[in-house]
C-alpha cells in the first residue's frame, strides 16, 4: 500500500552505527520547535518518522550504550525524505 503524506509533511530517516556495525536500539531524540519526539532504531540501525515542515529545525541526538553521543542540526523538508546516518565512537 502506497500512502501520500499530508501536505507540508517530509520525512527523516537514517542508521546509527558504531565500531562498523548497525546499532539496535539506540535513541533518537527528535527536538523540534513544536514537538519533540524519542525513537529507538531497529535490528539494521534504522529510524524514520514523518514529521511536520513547520517543526524544522531539529537538533537530532543519538545516543547509545558504550558510545559518546552525537547531535546534528536537520531539516524537514515537504513532500521528500532527508537522510541523517550517524556513525557513534565507542567509549
Amino acid at each position: 500500500m502506497t500512502v501520500k503524506a499530508p501536505s507540508g509533511w517530509g520525512k527523516i530517516t537514517g542508521t546509527v552505527s558504531g565500531a562498523g556495525a548497525p546499532i539496535e536500539g539506540a535513541v533518537v531524540a527528535l527536538d523540534g520547535v513544536s514537538y519533540d519526539v524519542v525513537l529507538r532504531t531497529d535490528a539494521d540501525g534504522t529510524y524514520s518518522y514523518w514529521m511536520q515542515k513547520s517543526n524544522a529545525p531539529l537538533q537530532v541526538t543519538v545516543s547509545a550504550d558504550g558510545f559518546v553521543p552525537q547531535t546534528k542540526k536537520a531539516q524537514i523538508v515537504a513532500g521528500q525524505t532527508t537522510v541523517y546516518n550517524f556513525g557513534l565512537t565507542a567509549l
